[in-house]
């Protein structure tokens, strides 16, 4: 018997916060994945939250994990900051 097939449209949004890609999972690097968590290449979430330009709005912030070889990349994105990304290489250090 084949397994049921699963469709999942995306992007889905739950509040602000919207998954835009559940990215692909890499097995053969271990820091990916431990125990506990699963840090997919390609992922990519946004959500709307107080904007570090103009505190008084709210602004689009684009959260991804980047293929960076040994170690994922954390990106995270302002919509409103020309100076570019913010990247670490821990899911903190890209805050």
């Amino acid at each position: 018997m084949a397994p049921a097939k699963q469709s999942s449209k995306l992007p889905i949004s739950c509040g602000d916060l919207t998954i835009e890609r559940l990215g692909r999972v890499v097995f053969d690097r271990p820091s990916y994945h431990d125990q506990d968590t699963v840090y997919p290449i390609g992922f990519c979430s946004s959500c709307r939250y107080q904007s570090v330009v103009n505190p008084t709005t709210k602004c689009r912030y684009t959260c991804e994990v980047v293929d960076g070889g040994a170690k994922p990349i954390f990106r995270v994105t302002c919509e409103e900051d020309e100076s570019g990304p913010i990247e670490g290489s821990s899911a903190n250090g890209a805050r």
